[in-house]
């Protein structure tokens, strides 16, 4: 399965991406730290259930659809195996009934395993899509497009500069005052202009001691969220069951006002997940469905 974060926001150190790969009962963790970069895009994969999706509910996904003999038809996160030229299995899905095989794109059959691409649209009851609705596949970016810099636009406009702006001094920074920064990301207001922008609980001094480095490319905000706060919410993320609720992936990423936020990508968006998460701060977590509601 692969899921797509972010347009083109840069991860640092401080950002946690944890991938979740279920085999049968074990969970292996990966970690990795990098500054937030909206260009880039995460792989991440995990083992789910539906078994927490309500019935009858009217969803819609692009994804793969993959049909063997002995595991039946099934509708999945889009998946990466053909690369390897092994059958494709799926990971991260439903069931599903009345697809039309061919239709599909980027069909494939690999020992017996048909697979294929589409945008399906049905009615979800007890693990079961029922399609209503079949199309080509609608590849959408679902990354924050940081264009405006939560910051006023400074005296002579931001500094022309394609390149990205050096890590050193924020890195420098960052070891004298470990506790200051909750969030940094690249945000792009034009084709000619990067601007570095932190979320500090304490912008005053970040400002001060980080102006000087970048000048006319820095914008330093208010962090909503302490940094003890940020590990907290990850850690009641971590204690989620994640079978149960489907989850298959969380990370780190930012929000469009340059707010930390931690990102939960699930099967399906449910109120019984919402309760489990709902201690954290408001608007800490956010959580990114794969299968998407439809309105009636």
């Amino acid at each position: 399965m692969t899921k797509k974060w972010f347009t083109r926001s840069r991860w640092r150190f401080f950002s946690l991406v944890v991938v979740l790969v279920i085999v049968t009962s074990s969970v292996s963790i990966w970690m990795g730290f990098a500054r937030h970069d909206s260009s880039k895009a995460a792989t991440l994969t995990r083992n789910a259930s539906a078994s927490t999706v309500q019935p009858a509910e009217r969803v819609a996904a692009t994804g793969t659809v993959i049909a063997s003999r002995t595991a039946g038809v099934h509708f999945c996160l889009s998946i990466s195996d053909l690369m390897f030229n092994e059958p494709p299995s799926c990971t991260v899905g439903v069931r599903v009934v009345g697809v039309d095989f061919s239709r599909l794109a980027f069909r494939s059959t690999v020992k017996g395993v048909r697979s294929g691409n589409a945008y399906l649209a049905g009615f979800l009851r007890d693990g079961t899509l029922r399609v209503t609705k079949q199309g080509p596949p609608r590849y959408a970016n679902d990354s924050p497009d940081l264009r405006r810099p939560p910051c006023a636009t400074p005296s002579g406009g931001w500094i022309d500069s394609t390149v990205n702006p050096p890590t050193d001094a924020i890195d420098q920074y960052r070891s004298r005052h470990r506790w200051d920064l909750t969030a940094d990301a690249l945000f792009r207001p034009t084709a000619d202009s990067v601007v570095e922008v932190l979320a500090s609980t304490h912008p005053a001094r970040t400002e001060r001691e980080l102006g000087p480095s970048y000048p006319r490319q820095l914008c330093v905000i208010r962090s909503r969220y302490t940094k003890s706060r940020v590990q907290e919410a990850l850690a009641l993320v971590m204690k989620v069951n994640a079978h149960r609720f489907a989850i298959y992936s969380f990370g780190h990423s930012v929000g469009l006002d340059g707010q930390q936020q931690i990102v939960v990508s699930t099967l399906m968006d449910t109120p019984a997940l919402r309760a489990a998460l709902s201690s954290a701060p408001a608007g800490l977590i956010h959580i990114d469905p794969w299968l998407k509601r439809l309105g009636s």
